[in-house]
């Protein structure tokens, strides 16, 4: 296509891409500007192009494309400045937060509620990571006795769970 053949299809072709750009939902601002891209980029290969009416669906498909390439730059710029709104978090959801925050508390509440030994025992095997010796050192028992105290505690926190877990399926 000649130059003088495409300026005079440029005000037909301008609004064709503004019509496009407005079924794509872009703003006046935008949609103006997504249209004179649309001519730069016509005007590049107007040689290639063979008709009006091949002109004319060419402003079509460049015009949507650009509107495409405007929403997701858009989109990238919001999820930039507001992290929050990302679709995939490491973060897991608030009731299931709520939910773990419950469950250690009950837990904790639980582990308190245990004999004093059995508590000192259990703690100092599953936190402090002790061996049974070390632990009958530190409490002045024989290490056999603090395998016994150990179970006995180890029991009790189960059946509480056991018992827990039977009421919230209920």
């Amino acid at each position: 296509m000649t130059e003088k053949e495409f300026t005079s299809l440029v005000p037909e072709l301008r609004q064709t891409a503004l019509h496009v750009c407005r079924g794509c939902g872009t703003d006046g601002m935008t949609a103006e500007d997504v249209a004179q891209d649309t001519m730069l980029r016509l005007w590049a290969i107007r040689k290639d192009i063979t008709s009006a009416q091949h002109a004319k669906g060419l402003t079509g498909c460049v015009a949507k494309h650009f509107c495409i390439d405007r929403h997701r730059k858009k989109r990238e710029v919001s999820l930039l400045l507001h992290p929050h709104l990302q679709a995939e978090s490491h973060e897991p959801p608030p009731d299931m937060m709520m939910e773990t925050q419950e469950n250690d508390m009950w837990l904790q509440q639980k582990l308190l509620e245990l004999p004093s030994t059995q508590y000192q025992v259990l703690h100092l095997r599953q936190v402090e990571k002790k061996s049974m010796e070390e632990i009958a050192g530190i409490i002045g028992i024989t290490p056999a006795s603090a395998a016994t105290i150990l179970s006995r505690a180890r029991q009790r926190m189960l059946t509480e769970i056991r018992r827990r877990m039977e009421i919230s399926r209920e």
